[in-house]
């Protein structure tokens, strides 16, 4: 992989996100959706190239959720020093705080 670059199965398992999960839970896929646009925001791919909307609970990608529901958690990523940290300070805060601050940063 090239410097900077994350698999959607390496994110899932990072987040202790399995493929069941993503099936029946919506706080499984509010997860994935707000770390990939956070990983967006942050210019790692493949996250860079997905579109997120405006939905009821923040940024919202229906490419993203089309392909997470067949991903398989695992793989590899190759991200700039910082960027797992960034995530995972992201992901520690609770789903209100994480819904506003992705939203904000999709007005910018």
């Amino acid at each position: 992989m090239k410097m900077n670059e994350a698999s959607l199965g390496w994110l899932m398992e990072h987040l202790g996100i399995s493929a069941r999960d993503v099936k029946n839970s919506f706080q499984s896929r509010f997860k994935v959706q707000k770390a990939a646009f956070l990983l967006k925001h942050l210019g790692v791919y493949p996250f860079s190239e997905y579109d997120f909307g405006l939905y009821l609970h923040g940024p919202y990608s229906s490419a993203l959720a089309q392909q997470y529901y067949v991903a398989k958690p695992g793989g590899e990523a190759d991200l700039k020093p910082g960027i797992v940290e960034t995530l995972d300070w992201f992901a520690d805060h609770s789903d209100i705080w994480i819904e506003v601050a992705s939203a904000t940063l999709s007005l910018k």
